[in-house]
């Protein structure tokens, strides 16, 4: 947004009157620096810094290429000294009539205006070089670590394709496909995967890698498709079986771990992260999902030739972290070792966990709302290790729960407590057992469809948190089975732009899945989704307490050697 305002306006001038108390921001010598709402005797007021901007845009267009001047002035310390400089103000600069565009544009006092530079390198931003301590000084994700990979996109059908929910079903199928069926037969039995896309001709490809390779059950893959729906991909990098298969995440997925963000997120949702072990789909996130890895192998070693038998495996990789947060760490931490020691990739999951804390935290989204629309996340990064070491210890816990690829029972349940057996129990109305043939989703979840959650007060057992929300209430998937107690917050959280719950049974309503119910591995998948979620929840007031620590005494990205 700020390039576009560079190239839209003629003149820009910002009265910076700072103030951030999330940032705990002081003036140049040291002092406190107070919002300029604060007022005596009350509270702070908002919490985020503020400014004052003029821009000018004049009915001569402007040159081809030209960028608008842009003029900072600092307003700095107590709230009644700003404001009675900006009183003194009115009448110059942008009191009163912006000053006009020329050379010797000079602020009379109390505050003169200084030109500043305005570069990609610095992000575009409108500060001074004194400005510092808030969100656009802290490192953006993709400064801290330089390789992130989009995620695949198959393109073919989210279920009985090259995805589906049941990994015997994706096994028979692909092994069906590299037979000497025929074409007529295989798209007859298989129609979905059959079906013609862009870029994708089903006998072309049918053809060609029945020519060149043969079913591998190593390439059924677990495969993240949206949030806590994990499910399985056929995963094969040749001859566009995978609309984009991104043969870089396959190379580097063994043993690794994944951080996965969004850039300028379209939804408040989509600004938190998510974890993986796993393939993970483009659509992890509405607006498209960026893998960071821990660890990645290097172009040169990436570059293998199947043909001649040539691996990555043994190939040493590196730890995905840039190298001057490395060395200005290394000093700062007491740490040794390279980018491609073992203690370079322990940093970097470090900093993972930092990020998962952080960045969940409802306080960081709601101070920096309008930030993360435009950009990557920030994260502060604490000078203290002992401080560093303490956030990530949550956001590991964090991790844990958001990885739908590994059992979060016990993590949930010294989270939740005895409440844990109390949340989604299936039931059936009027009474009697719940089994497995009853488990049809009937109820419509799917795309713009409300579902069927029905408020009520908590009984007998039940316990309903504040951060759960205001009552509870049962989910229904059909006429005569629910899940009773499922908290309204928990219904109503949302991941990647999504709602959670809903979007994971929309995906399962029968006619979906042709014609049958779920399983009860599924039903308990569901119950477990319903309890991480209530996890997370109740985990705010720790993630909010780690985003206040990590901003208290931050390093700034120029401090990391990151701009400059």
């Amino acid at each position: 947004m700020r390039e576009s305002l560079l190239d839209s306006f003629q003149a820009i001038w910002i009265d910076n009157l700072h103030g951030n108390r999330i940032a705990s921001e002081r003036t140049p010598t040291g002092e406190s620096c107070e919002t300029i709402f604060h007022v005596s005797g009350g509270g702070a007021g908002i919490k985020v810094g503020t400014c004052i901007s003029t821009l000018l845009k004049q009915r001569t267009p402007k040159r081809k290429g030209s960028r608008a001047r842009v003029m900072v002035r600092d307003f700095w310390g107590s709230a009644d000294s700003k404001r009675s400089a900006l009183l003194e103000a009115i009448g110059e600069g942008p009191g009163g009539t912006p000053p006009a565009h020329s050379d010797d544009i000079v602020a009379a006092e109390p505050r003169p205006y200084s030109e500043v530079t305005v570069t990609k390198a610095n992000r575009w931003r409108f500060v001074s070089q004194e400005s510092t301590g808030g969100f656009e000084d802290w490192p953006a994700i993709d400064e801290l670590f330089p390789v992130g990979i989009q995620g695949v996109n198959p393109n073919r059908g989210l279920n009985c394709s090259v995805l589906d929910l049941d990994r015997a079903a994706l096994v028979s199928r692909m092994t069906d496909y590299f037979s000497a069926s025929s074409h007529a037969s295989f798209g007859k039995g298989h129609p979905t995967l059959w079906k013609e896309r862009a870029r994708y001709k089903p006998e072309v490809v049918r053809d060609w890698l029945r020519a060149n390779a043969q079913f591998d059950a190593q390439n059924i893959r677990p495969y993240l498709l949206f949030p806590f729906d994990q499910r399985w991909i056929y995963y094969e990098d040749r001859a566009k079986l995978l609309n984009e298969a991104r043969s870089e995440f396959g190379v580097n997925l063994p043993g690794n771990e994944f951080l996965v963000l969004v850039p300028q997120p379209r939804r408040p949702s989509e600004s938190r992260p998510m974890y993986c072990r796993t393939l993970a789909d483009l659509h992890l996130h509405d607006r498209g999902s960026v893998c960071f890895p821990v660890t990645f192998l290097t172009a040169a070693d990436r570059q293998s030739d199947r043909a001649k038998g040539q691996s990555v495996i043994g190939s040493r990789p590196m730890a995905n972290i840039s190298a001057q947060v490395w060395r200005k760490l290394s000093d700062a931490w007491g740490l040794s070792g390279e980018l491609g020691d073992p203690s370079a990739a322990t940093l970097v999951r470090t900093l993972f966990h930092m990020a998962l804390a952080v960045l969940h935290s409802p306080s960081y989204e709601r101070d920096h709302r309008e930030s993360l629309a435009h950009d990557w996340a920030h994260l502060p990064i604490p000078r203290e290790q002992k401080v560093a070491e303490q956030i990530a210890s949550i956001g590991m816990t964090v991790a844990e729960l958001l990885d739908a690829s590994r059992d979060a029972r016990t993590s949930t349940q010294y989270i939740v407590g005895e409440q844990m057996r109390e949340l989604a129990v299936a039931a059936k109305s009027p009474v009697g057992a719940v089994a497995e043939s009853d488990l049809r989703v009937t109820c419509s979840y799917f795309g713009g469809a409300k579902g069927r959650w029905e408020p009520r007060d908590v009984r007998d057992l039940e316990q309903l948190p504040s951060e759960w929300g205001r009552d509870t209430g049962d989910l229904w998937l059909n006429d005569a089975v629910f899940l009773r107690h499922v908290p309204r917050a928990v219904w109503e959280y949302e991941l990647g732009g999504y709602p959670v719950v809903k979007k994971w049974l929309g995906y399962r309503q029968e006619k979906r899945i042709g014609g049958r119910g779920l399983t009860m591995r599924e039903l308990d998948d569901l119950r477990g989704i319903v309890q991480r979620i209530a996890a997370v929840l109740l985990l705010r007031p720790k993630l909010d307490g780690a985003y206040e620590a990590a901003c208290a005494n931050a390093f700034s990205a120029e401090e990391l050697g990151l701009r400059s």
